[in-house]
């Protein structure tokens, strides 16, 4: 089971990131949601290890893939650019199919350099996945993609969930996107965990007035349920 303990990163003398407790159900998809500057990028970035964190433990996440907020794209076609990634047989099969869920598979011989930018967020995703892992790390997977381009990355993340059994976590700036595709959602304000509940109780519910305010500012409907976080 993926577990946060006593976690903390600063920066001089300003903590961007302070969660004593939070743990992840294996095969859970959890969204991080909250303002700029919140955590969530931070957070993700630790649990990649990307970034160190200054104290705390990061535990039983497994093989991690992570896509950060920028995407890039190599000097090559399409195509190559999600061959270049992967490993083991029937590449080219498996490449085709993650290219045709994220509506791609057109372009496959066009210069990923000359993609636009939500194309280009849409090929980071397809490089990651046509490989496997335990624990699948995502910012702001939609944040430059239209409402058509959103849909493709969204089902595609679903079917690699159901093929492979991960875990997804994903940042997102709005509740409704947290809502909608995750099992969980917790809010981070200035770095701490002041919500973490299931989508259902999350938006009717809120623990905190901080969290009471964040919330008011979407209409947000849910009707998902569950087991409550273990803490």
């Amino acid at each position: 089971m993926p577990e946060i303990y006593h976690l903390k990163k600063s920066y001089g003398e300003k903590t961007v990131l302070s969660i004593e407790c939070l743990t992840i159900e294996k095969g859970e998809t959890l969204a991080v949601t909250g303002p700029n500057g919140s955590g969530k990028s931070t957070l993700l970035k630790i649990l990649s290890g990307f970034i160190k964190a200054d104290s705390g433990k990061v535990d039983g996440f497994g093989k991690i893939l992570y896509m950060p907020q920028a995407s890039y794209a190599f000097s090559m076609s399409v195509e190559k650019n999600v061959l270049y990634a992967m490993n083991g047989n029937n590449k080219a099969e498996r490449a085709e199919k993650v290219l045709k869920m994220l509506g791609l598979y057109d372009l496959k011989d066009k210069n990923a350099k000359k993609l636009s930018g939500g194309e280009t967020q849409r090929l980071a995703l397809a490089r990651l996945l046509v490989c496997e892992c335990d624990t699948l790390l995502l910012d702001e997977p939609s944040g430059a993609i239209d409402i058509d381009g959103a849909e493709y990355v969204w089902r595609a993340i679903e079917e690699y969930k159901k093929e492979n059994g991960c875990t997804v976590v994903f940042s997102t700036h709005y509740p409704s996107e947290a809502g909608k595709h995750a099992e969980r959602v917790i809010l981070l304000h200035n770095g701490q965990v002041i919500e973490n509940a299931k989508p259902n109780k999350f938006f009717k519910e809120q623990k905190s007035e901080w969290g009471k305010k964040f919330i008011a500012q979407f209409s947000v409907n849910s009707d998902e349920s569950g087991k409550e976080p273990l803490c």
